[in-house]
């Protein structure tokens, strides 16, 4: 998915962007996933005050900014391979994956990948990643 430069997203918060893109639900439903994981694991990060729920489930901001991007890349690749035609199987070849895999894409595993894994299965879908860093407020 490609966006042009937006001035009015430079500084502000990333729940907004992904409200504004209509995929701040399924970023929220992956992040609650990866916390229902955690407690069936007996690892429940400690309860604390948390500006928001990226925050919350990530063990340090490094993790949550971390998760955040890897978010917004699966989802943009779930939307990607869902709208192709062909069989799981087809679409998986043509990402370079094996069916599994594909099928953990899918399904919003996002902690079998990591970042680059996620920005070379982008490109292989014929996106274009695109970062943009700014000071941390």
């Amino acid at each position: 998915m490609h966006h042009p430069m937006n001035k009015k997203h430079v500084g502000g918060k990333f729940e907004d962007f992904l409200a504004e893109e209509g995929t701040l639900r399924k970023s929220s439903a992956i992040a609650a996933k990866r916390a229902k994981a955690w407690r069936l694991k007996g690892k429940e990060p400690a309860l604390k005050k948390s500006k928001s729920v990226w925050d919350a489930l990530g063990g340090s901001r490094e993790e949550a900014a971390n998760m955040k991007v890897r978010a917004e890349l699966m989802i943009s690749l779930q939307e990607r391979v869902k709208r192709q035609a062909g069989s799981q199987a087809e679409k998986a070849g043509k990402l370079g994956l094996s069916q599994p895999r594909l099928n953990d894409l899918l399904r919003g595993r996002i902690n079998k990948f990591s970042l680059d894994a996620l920005v070379n299965i982008a490109s292989r879908a014929g996106l274009r990643v695109n970062l943009h860093v700014r000071k941390a407020a």
